[in-house]
């Protein structure tokens, strides 16, 4: 909790700096526009300055009327003025250049005081008293736009058409600093991932601990270690049961064997009693049943821990199906059960590769339980069809099902079987599983689909 803490805050404090770098950019960039356009082009705050430095200079005597002197006649020119006028205290008009028609009139006190703050009537003026009177000269409507600032029109379209490129540039400002931190948190976040997936797959990992995920890295190698440890516990608890079932599978199978063979003896002995010979043969077949369930005891336990070697040869489905079939009703002395072959005519020149004996147990396996689940008898269906690359065995009776506790365990939705006797099937989906197939209980529960890859 504290390392995600830690990335936050960081990542945080990352956002905050990014903000504030960007502001500071566009804050440099505004004022050098600024600064830039008020010393090249600030034409009306420097003209002021001339034209009070050069009002009194501007206009001359011509015997009793006015006219532009030579400083008078560069400023305009040099100024751009649109026009001048000359006013007297009663504000009359003694002189005037190029005054528009509009403006030719009598000002009031209250109408000089309005336009010295900066518009005639919408023209722009430089307002200064002289010796002579109130010295007016004005610019063109349009040519200068009073803000606190002071720009011209030109300047300030400039600077409206350039928003559009100014925001553009904020953005690929923004997207380089994004890619910038991005890859770097890409290249800090990449041996945490890589560790990951390492743990996903058993391995050991020792990250070097750095930077904000310093934490979260510490907990992942700390974790990594504990894993190692429970593997290690695992391994040794697993090595010790399984060593434990073989011993004992060894220690019984000897007398287990001693057992069969009286048993034999005692039932073939035609000089004992009917009776004898009967349960003779009871526990001679009961010897059978504890030797197969050792056997099978000693092979789930041996593929649950991948100790058991697979030797593989190729095999025809087909055949493999009818040999099974054949052997098993050979051995059937009840006439009660029926069993029913199907064989998909495209699995005929078929080809696979699989321990052929462990499948055969399989097969046998699944026979079995629907027999000796079904005492009263049943009809049993083996349908053996081609899928692609790979061919289904179907085995499905008529009886009465499987537990759906054992349904659930076998499709790995719960631990507990119940107190239902689950090896047969167990093994059976072990052997499968281990050949590469596929094994599924159906939801009738009556049917077993077992899938397996072809080789051709």
């Amino acid at each position: 909790m504290k390392g995600l803490l830690k990335i936050y805050r960081n990542y945080m404090v990352t956002a905050l700096l990014i903000f504030l770098l960007i502001l500071v950019v566009n804050f440099t960039a505004f004022m050098g526009y600024a600064f830039y356009h008020l010393e090249k082009d600030g034409e009306y705050s420097a003209g002021k300055i001339f034209f009070r430095n050069v009002a009194d200079e501007i206009l001359e005597r011509d015997g009793d009327a006015w006219k532009l002197s030579a400083q008078g006649v560069q400023f305009v020119e040099s100024n751009q003025s649109r026009f001048l006028m000359l006013l007297s205290e009663e504000g009359e008009i003694l002189y005037s250049w190029n005054l528009p028609k509009e403006l030719a009139k009598t000002y009031s006190l209250s109408d000089v005081a309005s336009f010295s703050r900066w518009y005639l009537m919408d023209y722009p003026v430089y307002v200064w008293s002289t010796e002579d009177g109130l010295l007016v000269a004005g610019k063109e409507k349009g040519s200068v736009a009073r803000y606190n600032m002071v720009y011209s029109m030109q300047d300030l379209t400039t600077l409206m058409n350039a928003i559009p490129l100014f925001l553009l540039w904020n953005l690929f400002l923004f997207l380089l600093i994004l890619l910038f931190l991005g890859r770097r948190f890409y290249r800090s976040l990449l041996p945490v991932s890589n560790g990951i997936e390492d743990l996903t797959r058993g391995k050991a990992i020792h990250l070097n601990a750095k930077g904000a995920l310093k934490d979260l890295v510490e907990k992942l190698n700390q974790t990594s270690r504990l894993l190692q440890k429970q593997r290690k516990e695992i391994e040794r608890r697993d090595n010790a049961r399984t060593e434990w079932i073989s011993g004992v599978s060894h220690d019984i199978r000897t007398p287990l064997s001693v057992i069969m063979g009286y048993a034999d003896s005692l039932e073939s002995d035609e000089s004992l009693p009917a009776e004898s010979q009967r349960q003779a043969g009871m526990i001679k077949e009961q010897s059978l049943k504890i030797k197969k369930l050792i056997e099978d005891l000693n092979l789930t336990s041996r593929l649950t821990y991948q100790m058991q070697p697979l030797r593989k040869q190729t095999y025809r489905p087909s055949a493999f199906i009818r040999k099974i079939l054949t052997s098993y009703l050979n051995q059937m002395e009840e006439e009660k059960y029926q069993l029913l072959l199907e064989i998909d005519p495209r699995l005929e020149s078929c080809q696979a590769r699989g321990d052929v004996s462990l499948l055969e147990r399989a097969v046998e396996n699944l026979l079995n339980n629907s027999i000796s689940h079904n005492p009263q008898g049943c009809r049993i269906w083996i349908n053996a069809t081609r899928k692609e690359e790979r061919f289904q065995i179907q085995i499905r009776d008529d009886g009465v099902g499987i537990p759906g506790e054992v349904y659930r365990f076998i499709q790995g939705e719960t631990n507990d079987p119940g107190k239902v006797h689950v090896m047969g099937l167990h093994l059976a989906k072990q052997i499968v599983v281990s050949c590469g197939g596929n094994f599924r209980i159906c939801p009738d529960l009556h049917t077993i689909e077992m899938e397996l890859p072809i080789s051709d």
